[in-house]
């Protein structure tokens, strides 16, 4: 960040996540209120990858293990929602034998009455739902991943129509009283999808440096994922909660 400022460059990281199709509707529903105030956030990104194939994600000195690839993006997803907790608890740890580097973690943090759960497995044949949210007036849940990425890989373009579309199937459901009052929940139903969208990312990076817009990741937060993610570490090596500082971020 000091060398950016000196240089007058711009540092932009790279959270395109944010523009993942099941975090934008996420951020719909928490932002538009149907479920009420947050009290739960769940989020996890598992994988059944039991071989270690030999890369720099599985290198220490490199900047390997999950915390740092998938965890990143989780961290990040969850301070744009609710910022910066106030506690963390977390479990870093390999569950691979040929492992070298973290490929499991468990992180929990509270803000108040809220609780953010985020976890990620190699080992999971069978994930855990990508997001799960309580709030006060109902719950969320959201099975698989954003599909821009593989639908990349099969060879579609970010122009194509049916890039960052999500299939109907893929949906989630929410469960909602649709009142502030305890009584009977409506039958789970669908929630259409937002479009993914990690062009848009770069659109915004254009417009930083041709216009002068804001850059649509801030080098500071980026900072704020970091922090974290140091916190974790200590907070597993100690099997103590770690108390943050969100002025420090």
């Amino acid at each position: 960040m000091r060398a950016a400022q000196g240089a007058r460059r711009l540092l932009i990281p790279f959270h395109n996540r944010r523009w993942d199709s099941d975090f934008l509707t996420v951020q719909r529903l928490i932002a538009d209120g149907p479920l009420g105030a947050v009290h739960t956030y769940e989020a996890c990104w598992d994988r059944y990858r039991p071989d270690v194939p030999d890369r720099w994600r599985e290198r220490e000195a490199q900047g390997g293990g999950l915390l740092f690839d998938l965890g990143t993006h989780l961290i990040d997803q969850a301070l744009t929602l609710f910022g910066v907790p106030d506690w963390l608890q977390a479990d870093v740890y390999r569950q691979r034998s040929a492992a070298t580097v973290d490929d499991a973690f468990e992180l929990r943090m509270g803000r108040g009455r809220l609780r953010i759960v985020l976890g990620v497995s190699a080992l999971a044949a069978q994930p855990r739902p990508r997001f799960r949210i309580a709030g006060d007036l109902g719950g969320y849940i959201k099975e698989g991943i954003d599909p821009q990425e593989d639908q990349l890989r099969a060879g579609m373009l970010p122009g194509d129509a049916g890039f960052g579309v999500e299939a109907e199937s893929a949906q989630g459901h929410m469960i909602a009283s649709g009142a502030k009052i305890a009584g009977d929940l409506q039958p789970a139903c669908a929630v259409a999808a937002e479009r993914g969208c990690w062009r848009a990312f770069y659109d915004a990076v254009r417009e930083s440096i041709g216009a002068g817009a804001p850059p649509p990741v801030l080098a500071q937060q980026a900072l704020q994922v970091l922090r974290l993610i140091e916190a974790a570490r200590l907070s597993s090596a100690s099997g103590a909660r770690v108390a943050l500082d969100a002025a420090a971020n």
